[in-house]
């Protein structure tokens, strides 16, 4: 059995954080809301996006060179160069998390990776890949910034996002 179907392709960071709930948890230590939520959030952007996803096992515009599971999704979700057909792919992907074991918490994660994308798709080439309005935008990504849990990179992205779109230039 590789690493990667033992980690499910997440990186070590996003491993540690996991584990480390885990361990302080078998200490007593009860974690908040908000704390499982920025532990999960911080492996699912060191993780990867999985084979086997809609898009088939290699990422859309990253070729056969990059399969599913090389790429920290941070990376794709921040970085200017990700094509708009794998941000699309990501936002689906998102919409299709599985909410059933911690819901609260997951939910919450998959909302922000399918917002960072649409964030992402604005920013970085702009299109919306939604249909929603710019005014909804704008609020989501606000509600988004105010969260306690929320990854410092991604406030940054969801603040610029919003920028864009009371500005309404989409």
């Amino acid at each position: 059995m590789s690493t990667e179907e033992v980690t499910g392709g997440m990186r070590s960071d996003g491993l540690a954080g996991l584990l480390r709930i885990g361990l302080e948890a078998d200490e007593g230590r009860a974690y908040s809301l908000d704390e499982k939520r920025e532990a999960r959030l911080r492996a699912a952007l060191a993780g990867a996006l999985p084979p086997g996803t809609p898009a088939g096992s290699a990422l859309p515009g990253f070729g056969r060179a990059a399969p599913a599971g090389s790429v920290p999704l941070a990376n794709l979700l921040l970085g200017a160069d990700t094509p708009l057909s794998t941000l699309r792919w990501i936002k689906e992907y998102a919409k299709a998390l599985p909410a059933a074991a911690e819901p609260d918490t997951r939910r919450a994660v998959a909302t922000t990776l399918y917002f960072a994308a649409i964030a992402a798709a604005l920013r970085f080439h702009g299109e919306k890949i939604t249909t929603h309005g710019c005014a909804d935008l704008a609020e989501h990504f606000g509600s988004l910034v105010e969260k306690r849990w929320m990854d410092p990179k991604l406030v940054k992205h969801f603040a610029a996002a919003q920028e864009l779109c009371l500005e309404e230039t989409l």
